[in-house]
């Protein structure tokens, strides 16, 4: 039993890895679909991990790790999944969940990265949901979310900020909301796709 929780575990951040994280993500889709609910996904990586690992060496680069999986357990529910899905990127599968509210998931996440580490490392994030009116297969969902990571990343790579990319306008306000309830200063944004 220990060793087949480990199969489906990372070893270094102890989030499920990217073969448990697909299963998941098709089980709570066909649970979302049934029972008629919304689902939302993250997706994100690190911006300046690469120089860390290549300036500091790997066991800094494994602790700035760490903190991003910590700042996850942190910040999410019981019934929410987080997971490594390789390198630096990472997806968090949030069942019964808006779009909204997952922007305020990730902005909780981001405010406590940021207390547990002090390096020059930033994210890049794309949020996408699904609700009964517009259910999609796995393979699409997460096609888009990484669209959408992309999207911050262009942004990123100008002002190492962080930055939330989403295909609904609605979440822009609540990042503002978000942003002045905030103790810490946070300087990221929330952007939408050009419709």
């Amino acid at each position: 039993m220990q060793l087949e929780q480990l199969s489906r575990q990372d070893g270094l951040t102890g989030l499920t890895n990217q073969n448990t994280f697909y299963e998941h993500l098709k089980r709570e889709l066909n649970s979302c679909e049934r029972h008629q609910e919304e689902l939302s996904l993250i997706y994100f990586d690190l911006n300046n991990f690469k120089n860390v690992n290549d300036t500091d060496g790997h066991q800094e680069g494994d602790k700035i790790l760490k903190a991003v999986s910590d700042a996850i357990l942190q910040s999410i529910r019981e019934v929410d999944i987080g997971s490594r899905y390789g390198g630096d990127e990472f997806c968090i599968i949030l069942p019964r969940t808006s779009q909204e509210v997952a922007v305020e998931i990730m902005d909780r996440i981001i405010i406590t990265f940021k207390s547990l580490q002090d390096k020059n490392i930033t994210f890049s994030i794309g949020i996408t949901s699904v609700n009964p009116d517009c259910v999609v297969d796995v393979n699409s969902l997460v096609k888009e979310a990484d669209a959408l990571m992309y999207q911050s990343k262009e942004k990123s790579t100008i002002d190492n900020d962080f930055h939330i990319s989403t295909p609904h306008k609605e979440a822009d306000a609540l990042m503002y909301q978000s942003k002045e309830k905030s103790t810490i200063d946070n300087d990221f944004h929330i952007s939408t796709p050009n419709k």
